[in-house]
């Protein structure tokens, strides 16, 4: 069997009131995906485009991006992106012998 890519390019944005440090990016089924952004001010951010390559089937993607405000709980938001595989069928026709 065949396998495909899939490309994804995943954006964080600090929409809150405070900055968040140690904002980081993880998903469970696109290692490639995880990151470590740093700190992100109130307003901003960080994009990064990564890629999945063994994918034989549809599914949808989920990241979680999380964050530590400089008081309270950590906060995580969560984006996902549904990956549907398209497959191109060829016929193979057999060789005619004559003799």
């Amino acid at each position: 069997m065949r396998f495909a890519k899939a490309h994804f390019r995943i954006k964080v944005t600090n929409t809150g009131n405070v900055a968040l440090a140690a904002v980081k990016v993880a998903d469970g089924r696109t290692a490639s995906c995880d990151r470590s952004l740093g700190t992100l001010t109130v307003g901003t951010s960080r994009s990064y485009s990564c890629t999945s390559g063994l994918v034989r089937s549809n599914f949808t993607n989920v990241a979680v991006a999380s964050g530590k405000p400089p008081k309270g709980a950590k906060v995580t938001g969560t984006g996902h992106a549904k990956v549907m595989v398209k497959s191109k069928t060829t016929a193979t026709v057999g060789a005619k012998f004559t003799g």
